[in-house]
C-alpha cells in the first residue's frame, strides 16, 4: 500500500511540473540552409519578455494566452519579426533566418583613402559617454548557463591516472552551472545581484566573467582590454566597413575591429553601429589575456524607443595552464528590463564629422560656455554637434557627475546578495523557470550525477560538516576546525640548516578566533631546537585586528628568545639557505641571538592615510660558527665564512652582547587612491596611486638600560603605472639618512635586499648585491625601475604572446658614502610556463662594469600571489 501511495505522489508532482504551464512557444532557429542556430535572441517587446535558443538552436518561452510578436536576431542573419498566437498549449515552430545581405553604396566614397569606417567609429566614440550615462538605473533579470570542460589533460599525469580517475575527468564530460538572478544597476557604479537560485554539478567551482557582464564597451577599458569606443581606440585599431544592413527602420554598419598591433589586451572581431543613433547594436569580439582567450558575443535590442540594451551575451574562454586544456562557455539572457532613463541627457538630433562633413559644421550649435548650467542646458536639447563638441560636452558632464558623488574614488560599488533558498530548489522549479533549454549532453551532465540537479549548497553543506568534525592533515601541519569562527594550524615540524646552529627543527601552533564586527584574535607560539648548539629557544606573538573597514587597525605583543639574521627583512630565507650552506657551504645566512619585547600599533586614519607605531626592547648576543654544523661534503667546509658580515664602511661587525630600546614610526600616504567594493568590503585598485612613505627610528639612549643612540629620517615613493596596454612601469625610490649616529651596532645599520644565489628571492629588489658589503650608518640612496613592455624582443612575435610569455627590463641603483653608485641592469623572461621568471643581469660599480650573472625565480603573478 506505502509503495502505491508513493507511486501516486510521484506520478502527481511529476505531473505537476509539467502541467504548471502548458502555454507558451518553442522550437528551433534554423539558418537558411536548414542548419541549427545556436544563440539566437528572441525577443516580445510588448512584455519585455526574452529567451535564447541553446547550442542546438532549440528554444522556448512561457507564455499566457494571447497574441505576441516575436524579434528574432542572431549575429550575422536578418531580423526577423513573426506575429503568433497563443492559445492553452505549446506552439512548435521553426524559425528560419536568412543570412545578412551587406550593401556598401554610397559609403564606398573615400576621402583621401580614409575608410568610411573611420567617420562612423569617431561618431560611435563622441558618443560612448552619453550612452554610458543615458540610463540613470535599471533592474532586470538574468539566467546564466555555463559550462566547463577539460579539453587536455598532461601525459604524465594522464599515465598516473587509475581507471577510475580517467573517468572521473574525462575530458569529454561537461560540468554545468545555473544561476538565476535579479540585476539592478544605478549610476554611477553600484551593481546588485540578487541569486534567486543556482544549481551545478561542478565538483569545483569556475568565475562567472562578471567583469564582462557588468562591464560595458561603452567604458575606456572592459576587464582590462581597450574597448574599440575608447577616446584612445584610433591608437590601438584599425577599422574596416564591411557593409550595411537595415534591422527594421535602422541602418546597420558592420566594422571590421583589427588592432594595429595582436596580443594582449585588445580586441579583434566586428562590431555593428547603428547608423544615427551611434550605439552598439552587437558585437562578436575576440582578446587575449596572458594566453587565455575569450570570446565575447553580444547581442542588443531596442528595449524602448532608441534605448538598446544587451540580451544576449556569450562569453567562450578557453587556453591550457600547466598542461591542462580547458574551455569555458557562459550563455546569459537578459530580460525584463525595468529602466529609468536620465533626463538630463537627450539624444542630439545629429553629430556631424568635422573630416568628412565640412558643409554641415555651420549647422551646429556652438559651446560657448563651460558653465555647469549651460552644458546640462544643451544636454537636454535636441541639438546638432559636431563629435568634437560632443565628446567636449560629455567629458565635461562626467566631470561635474564625478564632483557631486560621495565617494569619487570608488571604481565600482557591487554587492552579491544570495536567497536563502537559492540552491535548495526542486527540479521542478528549474523545469518551469529555465529560460534556455538544456540541450541532450547537459541533460546527461547532469544525469551522470545520479540527480537531474545537486545544488551547490547541498556540496558545501557536506563539505562543512566534515570539516567541522574532522582534522586536515597536511604535508607538515595540522588543521583543526573548532567551529564557525576558531580553528587551530600546527606546524608540528620544519627544518632548516646554517653554519651557527647545525640542524634546526621549529614547531609553531596558531590559533585564530573570529570575534563579532571582523575582528580577529590571533596567538602564535613556536619552539626552535639547535642540533649544534642543543639549545632550545622559543617566542610568542598576540595579535588583534579590529575596526570596520575605515577605522581598521591592529595591535601587537610579541616576546621570548629568537635568531635573527642581521638584516631584519630576511634576505635569503631560511630554506634556500639551507641549500646553499648544506651542499655548497655558502653560509650566506649571517645570523645573531635576540632576547626581546615587542609591541605594534598599526592604524588606518583614511583612506589615504596609515600609521603605524612599534617598540622593542632587547638583549643581542653575538654568535659564532660551530665545529659541528659541517655542508654534506667536507671539499665544501674551505667555503665556509665566518658569521660576522663583512661590510666596507667597517673594518669589523662583531659586537659585544648589548642592550637596545628602539621605537619606529611610520607614515603612509596614498595620492588619489581607487577602491572596488565587493559586498561592503573596499579592495584597493592596485597601482591606482602613488604611495608616499615617512619613517623614523630612534635609538634610546640609557631608557631601559638601552646601549644604542641613533635617529634615522627615511623618505620613499612608489607607484605602478599603466601605460595603456603598452606595458607597466613599477618605480621605486628611497632615501634615508642617519642624523644622530652617536652609538650603534650592525644590526641597526641601513641593509639593502641582496642577493648571492642563482634563485631569485620574492621581495629581493637587488640581484648581485652582496647581503652585507655596503650596509651604512650614514646617508644612502637606493631606487629601482622595472618597465614590462607589451613587445620587446621575442614578444614581438605572436606565438610567445600567446603562451603568455612577458618580458622586463630593470633598473636597480644605490648609493651609499661606501658603494658610490651602484647600479644593476637586467633583462628578463616572466611567466615561463606561467611559475618562472629567469633574468639576465650585470652590475656597475661607479658606471664601470663589475659582474654578470643569471637568476632564476618564480613568475611575478606568483609572486604578488604570495606576498597577499
Amino acid at each position: 500500500m506505502k509503495i502505491i501511495f508513493a507511486f501516486i505522489i510521484t506520478i502527481l508532482l511529476t505531473h505537476g511540473c509539467v502541467i504548471a504551464q502548458t502555454s507558451g512557444i518553442r522550437g528551433s532557429t534554423l539558418s537558411d540552409k536548414g542548419e541549427a542556430l545556436p544563440y539566437a535572441g528572441i525577443f516580445i517587446k510588448t512584455i519585455n519578455a526574452s529567451t535564447s535558443s541553446n547550442l542546438d538552436g532549440r528554444f522556448e518561452i512561457k507564455l499566457a494566452p494571447g497574441e505576441y510578436e516575436l524579434i528574432i536576431q542572431c549575429l550575422g542573419y536578418q531580423t526577423e519579426r513573426k506575429t503568433i498566437i497563443v492559445l492553452n498549449q505549446w506552439v512548435d515552430i521553426n524559425i528560419l533566418l536568412n543570412s545578412t545581405v551587406y550593401t556598401l553604396g554610397e559609403v564606398q566614397i573615400k576621402l583621401n583613402n580614409e575608410d568610411p569606417a573611420y567617420a562612423i567609429m569617431r561618431k560611435a566614440i563622441s558618443m560612448a559617454k552619453f550612452y554610458k550615462y543615458q540610463i540613470q538605473e535599471y533592474s532586470a533579470n538574468s539566467y546564466i548557463k555555463g559550462a566547463a570542460r577539460l579539453s587536455q589533460i598532461p601525459w604524465l599525469m594522464r599515465k598516473l591516472m587509475s581507471d577510475s580517475d580517467k573517468k572521473e575527468i574525462d575530458t569529454n564530460k561537461i560540468f554545468l552551472i545555473e544561476n538565476i538572478s535579479e540585476l539592478n544597476f544605478k549610476q554611477p557604479n553600484i551593481y546588485k545581484q540578487k541569486v534567486i537560485a543556482g544549481t551545478s554539478n561542478m565538483p569545483f567551482q569556475i568565475p562567472i566573467p562578471i567583469q564582462f557582464i557588468n562591464g560595458s564597451f561603452y567604458e575606456p577599458m572592459i576587464n582590462g582590454s581597450v574597448s574599440p569606443l575608447s577616446p584612445r581606440a584610433f591608437a590601438y585599431y584599425s577599422f574596416k566597413l564591411e557593409g550595411s544592413f537595415y534591422d527594421g527602420n535602422y541602418q546597420i554598419n558592420k566594422i571590421r575591429v583589427t588592432p594595429r598591433s595582436k596580443g594582449d589586451n585588445v580586441f579583434e572581431g566586428t562590431i555593428y553601429i547603428v547608423d544615427n543613433l551611434w550605439c552598439i547594436q552587437s558585437l562578436q569580439l575576440v582578446t587575449m589575456q596572458e594566453g587565455i582567450t575569450t570570446i565575447v558575443t553580444q547581442n542588443y535590442t531596442e528595449v524602448q524607443d532608441k534605448i538598446w540594451m544587451p540580451l544576449i551575451q556569450i562569453y567562450t574562454v578557453y587556453g591550457t595552464i600547466y598542461g591542462f586544456g580547458f574551455d569555458l562557455k557562459y550563455q546569459a539572457s537578459i530580460n525584463n528590463y525595468r529602466i529609468k532613463l536620465n533626463t538630463t541627457l537627450q539624444l542630439p538630433s545629429e553629430i556631424i564629422d568635422e573630416k568628412t562633413e565640412k558643409e554641415k559644421i555651420k549647422e551646429t550649435t556652438i559651446i560657448k560656455s563651460n558653465n555647469e548650467k549651460d552644458i546640462e542646458t544643451l544636454l537636454k536639447s535636441e541639438k546638432k554637434f559636431t563629435r568634437k563638441d560632443m565628446a567636449k560636452i560629455m567629458k565635461l558632464y562626467e566631470k561635474s557627475e564625478t564632483k557631486k558623488e560621495k565617494e569619487p574614488e570608488v571604481v565600482s560599488n557591487s554587492t552579491i546578495e544570495v536567497d536563502s533558498m537559492a540552491y535548495k530548489k526542486d527540479s521542478c522549479y528549474w523545469i518551469q523557470q529555465r529560460t534556455i533549454p538544456l540541450t541532450e549532453k547537459e541533460v546527461k551532465s547532469y544525469e551522470r550525477k545520479d540527480s537531474l540537479i545537486k545544488s551547490i549548497s547541498t556540496q558545501k553543506h557536506k563539505m562543512d560538516s566534515t570539516v567541522q568534525s574532522s582534522t586536515k592533515m597536511l604535508l607538515n601541519s595540522i588543521q583543526y576546525k573548532i567551529d564557525s569562527t576558531s580553528k587551530i594550524n600546527w606546524v608540528y615540524l620544519n627544518g632548516s640548516f646554517n653554519t651557527v646552529e647545525g640542524s634546526v627543527f621549529k614547531s609553531h601552533l596558531v590559533y585564530t578566533k573570529k570575534i563579532k564586527n571582523k575582528n580577529i584574535l590571533t596567538i602564535d607560539p613556536s619552539i626552535r631546537y639547535s642540533m649544534a648548539r642543543n639549545y632550545f629557544t622559543g617566542k610568542g606573538m598576540a595579535s588583534y585586528i579590529y575596526g570596520k573597514d575605515k577605522t581598521s587597525g591592529s595591535i601587537f605583543l610579541e616576546g621570548g628568545k629568537d635568531i635573527n639574521q642581521f638584516n631584519a627583512n630576511n634576505p635569503i630565507g631560511e630554506g634556500l639557505n639551507t641549500i646553499v650552506a648544506y651542499w655548497w657551504g655558502y653560509n650566506f645566512m649571517k645570523i645573531y641571538e635576540k632576547e626581546y619585547y615587542r609591541f605594534g600599533l598599526a592604524q588606518k586614519i583614511s583612506d589615504q592615510l596609515y600609521f603605524k607605531v612599534n617598540g622593542e626592547v632587547s638583549n643581542r648576543f653575538m654568535l659564532s660558527n660551530s665545529p659541528t654544523a659541517s655542508p654534506a661534503f667536507r671539499s665544501r667546509r674551505k667555503y665556509i665564512t665566518p658569521n660576522s658580515p663583512i661590510n666596507s664602511e667597517v673594518s669589523s661587525t662583531d659586537f659585544t652582547t648589548n642592550k637596545a630600546f628602539i621605537t619606529q614610526l611610520s607614515l603612509k600616504y596614498y595620492l588619489g587612491k581607487k577602491y572596488d567594493i565587493r559586498n561592503g568590503i573596499k579592495h584597493e585598485i592596485q597601482g591606482s596611486s602613488p604611495e608616499i612613505t615617512i619613517n623614523y627610528k630612534k635609538g634610546w639612549k640609557d631608557i631601559l638600560n638601552s646601549n644604542v643612540d641613533f635617529d634615522l629620517i627615511e623618505l620613499g615613493a612608489s607607484y605602478k603605472y599603466n601605460i595603456g596596454i603598452r606595458g607597466i612601469l613599477n618605480t621605486k625610490i628611497n632615501f634615508g639618512d642617519f642624523i644622530n649616529r652617536n652609538k650603534m651596532f650592525f644590526m641597526d645599520f641601513q641593509h639593502f635586499m641582496g642577493n648571492r644565489t642563482i634563485l631569485q628571492p620574492f621581495d629581493n629588489k637587488f640581484r648581485l648585491l652582496d647581503y652585507y658589503k655596503y650596509s651604512t650608518s650614514k646617508y644612502f640612496a637606493e631606487g629601482s625601475v622595472d618597465f614590462q613592455p607589451r613587445k620587446l624582443l621575442i614578444t614581438q612575435f605572436i606565438l610567445p604572446r600567446m603562451a603568455g610569455l612577458k618580458e622586463d627590463l630593470l633598473f636597480n641603483y644605490l648609493y651609499t658614502p661606501s658603494s658610490n653608485n651602484y647600479i644593476e641592469l637586467s633583462y628578463g623572461v616572466d611567466k615561463i610556463f606561467r611559475l618562472f621568471k629567469f633574468e639576465i643581469v650585470t652590475s656597475y660599480n661607479n658606471f664601470h662594469y663589475q659582474s654578470m650573472g643569471f637568476r632564476i625565480g618564480l613568475s611575478t603573478s606568483l609572486t604578488s600571489i604570495f606576498n597577499q
